[in-house]
């Protein structure tokens, strides 16, 4: 089965899904393995008895420590929510917009409180989404080469012209890998730009 409404490094998302559903259904019969293999050990030396709870304390320390979403200068994990910033930034576009048509290029965090909030309220020549919604979409492309690149007035006219649309944003969030070289490029090519919650989200202005 192909997902070609997604972009490329999102598509095998659903198969592993598939295999953390299988490991949570073999939970119970690892802890029953487990509890005979304690049960055994019950009747060894107290040394092999505490080297198997050392054991299963450090490996339940690391299975959590791995849980947590990664920020520092090895990783950054992307398994961030939807933040309050978000979705005063989502609020925030649209009053600045008032009923000029406009597009945002944003990462899903931010697109995802915009379609919680406003539903589908807007598309373009049929099939284009005001956010870049779903991200094998041309505009999400575009937003990753505001991101990965330099967010520049002609990648956002680009998007803009591909809309049909007179008026854009570029939301960046802080978490955003870069983010502070991105922000500071993007203040010398908008028109206009502002933060919402202390810096967590920057929005930038863009017109035609």
């Amino acid at each position: 089965m192909q997902f070609e409404f997604l972009i490329e490094y999102e598509r095998t998302n659903y198969a592993d899904r598939l295999l953390t559903m299988a490991v949570i259904f073999l939970i119970p019969y690892v802890g029953i393995a487990l509890c005979e293999l304690w049960a055994r050990l019950t009747t060894k030396p107290q040394a092999l008895q505490l080297s198997f709870i050392l054991l299963l304390s450090l490996m339940a320390t690391a299975l959590v420590y791995g849980a947590y979403p990664r920020h520092d200068n090895y990783a950054r994990s992307a398994g961030f929510n939807v933040s309050q910033a978000d979705v005063d930034a989502i609020y925030a576009i649209e009053n600045y917009a008032k009923d000029t048509p406009y597009i945002v290029l944003a990462n899903q965090a931010t697109s995802s409180a915009a379609l919680e909030a406003f539903g589908f309220a807007h598309y373009y020549h049929d099939d284009i989404f005001y956010y870049p919604i779903p991200t094998g979409g041309e505009l999400y492309n575009l937003y990753l080469e505001m991101t990965d690149n330099e967010p520049t007035a002609e990648v956002m006219n680009e998007a803009m012209d591909l809309a049909g649309v007179k008026l854009g944003f570029f939301a960046i969030n802080n978490y955003w890998w870069d983010s502070e070289r991105i922000i500071e490029h993007a203040k010398n090519q908008s028109i206009d730009w502002f933060a919402l919650g202390d810096g967590a989200v920057t929005v930038f202005v863009f017109e035609r």
